[in-house]
């Protein structure tokens, strides 16, 4: 597993904390759902997020995760289940208990805008499964705590980019000579 960011794990509790206070039955469960990617490392970060997710909420929330977007081969398995397949699942097992959404995206867009995949996939679930509730938390792009993630990365590169730089002087004959890179 990465080593993820705990900053970010605090975003994605808050919004799933403050969905489930707009409800008026207790949410119990969560899916975690992020773009999807052919590449093992980003599916390993979704999996360290849930399981982090999941012992912050503590036992009383089920967190389970889906992608938007996989490809169909048996190598990319790792990547997870669609979302669609995921939520009719869920429907099937049980319809009366809501899920909240945890939307690892930063911007609308066409999985997450208002008209996006993710909204026309609930309908079609809401409409085969009657009863069955779906509750998207906001974006993680609309938090302020994002920012202060995204300054601290820019600043944590460019402290690499000088110490780089440091690193790449060159003493020739007792001379100081500073190599481009």
């Amino acid at each position: 597993m990465p080593n993820g960011e705990p900053r970010l794990v605090d975003i994605v509790v808050d919004h799933v904390l403050q969905t489930a206070a707009q409800l008026r039955h207790s949410a119990q469960r969560v899916v975690v759902v992020d773009h999807g990617s052919p590449l093992p490392a980003v599916t390993a970060v979704r999996d360290w997020l849930s399981a982090q997710l999941g012992e912050r909420l503590g036992a009383t929330m089920q967190v389970t995760q889906a992608v938007m977007e996989r490809r169909a081969e048996a190598a990319y398995d790792f990547n997870g289940a669609l979302l669609e397949e995921v939520l009719r699942g869920l429907a099937a097992t049980d319809r009366a208990t809501p899920v909240i959404l945890a939307m690892l995206f930063i911007a609308a867009g066409r999985h997450a805008g208002a008209a996006g995949d993710i909204a026309a996939i609930i309908a079609r679930v809401r409409a085969d499964y009657p009863g069955f509730d779906v509750h998207p938390t906001p974006l993680v792009g609309s938090h302020p705590a994002l920012v202060e993630i995204l300054q601290a990365r820019v600043n944590g590169q460019v402290i690499a980019c000088n110490n780089l730089y440091i690193s790449t002087k060159v003493y020739t004959y007792g001379k100081e000579t500073s190599k481009n890179r």
